[in-house]
């Protein structure tokens, strides 16, 4: 969908979302705001959200490396016409082959399954991997519903799951904007690792993704601490491509914000 759509799905839902000299932002913490397509790079200064919504600060990806004083490191590809089972090594491929074999793979349109069985995924998730932190948005089995009824079914917003017999052991979900297509969650059942289901739905989705006109990109997150899943996604044929960033922190918060979960953000490393 356009950035237009986007946004104005974001707005309806009640999003903190605006609009500067032709740049979409949202609020990615309090006071923290990036671009909607956070993959968009223009120039420093191009635009930036009002400085009284942005008490913490902004960042986005710039023209060119003189621009920036941070990186953003996503993981991506790009290879539209080579992404098949023959350029993967041999055991990712018998990992892939064995989970297609096994699996049907499909968009979730049953509401009620994507509630119910969804969210059982979603528990099993969290006690298999011991997720650090708060994650009550996605734990709340009230806040999960409300989430899903009022996103289920737009634009550009959608589950890919992996079945067993028809039952649903996996699923991804889906944000496609302009050119790119963004895999925002890749969730398992841990009864079921030994049929490779992550491997297989995330191949079987790039490829599908690939497929459809005008999508030129597919991008699972940013690079991220836990270097284990960044390594399953590189074996997955995703890629590190390092993006020059410009990172805006208020300075007069910068010693409070030391002790609190922004801290990260006063790295610069470009």
């Amino acid at each position: 969908m356009k950035i237009e759509e986007y946004a104005e799905q974001e707005l309806g839902l009640g999003r903190k979302v605006l609009q500067r000299n032709g740049i979409w932002w949202k609020e990615l913490k309090t006071h923290y705001y990036i671009p909607l397509n956070r993959l968009r790079a223009f120039d420093r200064g191009e635009s930036r959200p009002d400085r009284f919504r942005v008490l913490v600060g902004y960042e986005h990806l710039v023209s060119s490396p003189d621009q920036a004083n941070s990186a953003y490191i996503s993981m991506e590809t790009n290879d539209k016409e080579s992404y098949s089972l023959e350029n993967f090594k041999k055991k990712r491929r018998y990992c892939i082959r064995r989970g297609l074999d096994e699996l049907e793979m499909r968009k979730m349109e049953d509401f009620d399954e994507f509630l119910i069985e969804g969210y059982k995924l979603i528990l099993v998730a969290y006690q298999r991997f011991d997720w650090p932190g708060s994650h009550q948005n996605i734990l709340n089995r009230a806040r999960f519903e409300k989430t899903l009824r009022r996103t289920f079914g737009l634009k550009g917003r959608y589950g890919y799951g992996a079945y067993y017999q028809g039952c649903l052991i996996g699923y991804l979900t889906v944000l496609e904007i302009e050119e790119t297509v963004y895999v925002n969650q890749l969730i398992t059942h841990t009864d079921y690792l030994r049929l490779y289901p992550s491997e297989a739905l995330l191949y079987s989705f790039t490829r599908e993704a690939f497929s459809q006109e005008g999508v030129e990109r597919v991008a699972f997150g940013p690079e991220c601490a836990k270097e284990s899943l960044n390594r399953f996604k590189e074996a997955m044929g995703f890629k590190r491509v390092k993006y020059p960033m410009y990172r805006w922190v208020n300075p007069l918060l910068k010693p409070a914000i030391r002790l609190t979960r922004y801290r990260h953000y006063l790295n610069q490393q470009f």
